[in-house]
Order: C-alpha cells, then structure tokens, then sequence
C-alpha cells in the first residue's frame, strides 16, 4: 500500500497546483472597460451546411440575414463567417445598400461575413463592415488546412479535390491587422480557427476594443 500511495501521490497535488494556479488568475484584470455601453446582436440563420451553396437555397439565405438585421435595433450588428453564400462583388448592390441604410439608421454598423474575390483572382474568407462608418475589410490570415488551403499540394491536391469542398484555396490576409473603426469601437476580429491562438489574436491590441469572433462551424 505505501508503493501504491508513493505512485499516486503526484497526481493530487498537480491537482492542487492547477487549482491554486486558476484561483490567483481569477484576480488578474484581464480586460478594463472603454467608459461606454453597446448594444451588439449576434444574427446567426442556422442555415444547413447542405444547404448553403446551393442556388436554388440563395435568395432564401441572402432573405433570412436581411431580415433578421432589419429585426435589430443594435449599434453593432454581427454575422456569422461565410454568412453571404457567395463573393461579396456578387452580391447584388441593393442588398448591401439595404443592410447598410439599416445600420445607419441605428447609428452604428453591421459586419458580415463573406467571401471577397479580388481582381487578380485570390480570394479571402472575410468580414466586412457596412453602415455609418466607411466600408472596411478583415481578411483571414491563418487558414485551416485542407479546409481553406490545401498543404503540400502537388502531392494531395488531387486527392482532396475529391472531397469537393467548397473554396479550398483561400489567400491568406495581413498578418498585420487592424481593429475596423465601426460602431463608435475598435473591434479586432478573428474567424473562426483562428480564435485558437491567441499570440495572433493580440496584433491587434491595444487599440481594440472589442474582439469579435464569428464562425462557421456547421462543416463538423
């Protein structure tokens, strides 16, 4: 018995360290607040990963955000990533006029998730700001592999290409971001993967405000 106890002994008191070490942190001020109060509405359509891509499922997604939008009275309003099914110069202007005249009339801005093309043929999985302030962008820079890049790809790019994953080639953004100036706050943002780690998701402090992360997890 005194073997068995010698063995185990180490596991209570790591279990000691952890939970004297969680203690303390609880007395660590993490954030500290700006001196202002926001209202934020996070918009999320439950849209089925089956369904997204679709055309015959467009009009009804592209339905669904702009009405729920319309039903918030918030400063900041936020979608999820990819919310828009398709490249943000595809989107019809007038549905990103409606978005944005609705933002304004709360006096703030709505910040979607979409995927952009640029004219040189890379595109990003974004976020970008519609509304009082001046359109602004946030590209990811740290993809997922195989679901947003494909590694190693003389190799295994015929192979995945088999999965017939939607957009599996995204350029990476800045790996120097800014917080978007929108809602009266700096707000950093991260997409999804990306809120792991958390040396990157820093950049962008301490200018910010607000850190923001929207995501699409409906792919697991």
């Amino acid at each position: 018995p005194w073997q068995q106890l010698r063995m185990l002994w180490p596991w209570p008191a790591a279990l000691i360290v952890i939970w004297s070490a969680g203690a303390g942190l609880k007395h660590v001020a993490w954030t500290e607040t700006t001196g202002t109060r926001i209202a934020v509405s996070l918009l999320q359509g439950n849209i089925d990963q089956d369904h997204k891509w679709r055309d015959e499922h467009l009009r009804a997604t592209l339905d669904s955000y702009l009405g729920m939008v319309r039903g918030s009275d918030a400063r900041l309003i936020i979608l999820p990533e990819t919310a828009l099914p398709l490249f943000l110069r595809d989107v019809p202007e007038s549905y990103l006029n409606a978005l944005a005249e609705h933002a304004k009339r709360n006096n703030g801005d709505v910040l979607i998730g979409v995927p952009e093309r640029l004219p040189n043929g890379d595109y990003y999985n974004s976020v970008v700001s519609l509304g009082s302030a001046k359109l602004q962008t946030y590209r990811k820079s740290h993809l997922v592999p195989f679901g947003e890049f494909i590694p190693l790809r003389p190799l295994l790019g015929k192979l995945v290409s088999q999965l017939a994953i939607p957009l599996q080639d995204f350029a990476r953004g800045s790996a120097d971001p800014q917080p978007l100036a929108v809602a009266g706050e700096q707000v950093a943002i991260n997409i999804c993967y990306e809120d792991v780690f958390g040396n990157e998701i820093i950049r962008q402090l301490p200018q910010a405000t607000l850190l923001v992360n929207v995501s699409n997890v409906a792919w697991f």
